[in-house]
């Protein structure tokens, strides 16, 4: 027999799962690879180097932006794992309402 208190016990346990679980695979070599060497390799890069990237990445925003670029993407977050935490979101709220 389960009951409230094993429900909310199980949904504790598990959200910080299902928060790792809601961003979308990477895509990039190297996206997601943490804080420490993100600050490694600014302190490595000079200045010039830091203005070609802020040129080559205005240039690519401008290439995505592009209506000929238009087309199905991949979304940003696993959509169906949101809307299972703002489901079991909502459920809570009602019941601590009630």
């Amino acid at each position: 027999m389960t009951t409230t208190a094993t429900h909310l016990r199980s949904i504790a346990i598990h959200w910080s799962d299902l928060r790792e679980a809601i961003a979308a695979p990477a895509l990039h070599d190297g996206f997601g690879a943490g804080l420490r060497g993100y600050l490694a390799r600014l302190d490595q890069a000079d200045a010039e180097q830091l203005e070609y990237e802020r040129h080559q990445a205005a240039h690519l925003r401008a290439l995505e932006r592009d209506p000929m670029q238009l087309g199905d993407r991949p979304t940003p977050v696993r959509l169906h794992i949101l809307d299972t935490m703002r489901a079991v979101e909502a459920a809570l709220i009602h019941c601590a309402d009630d």
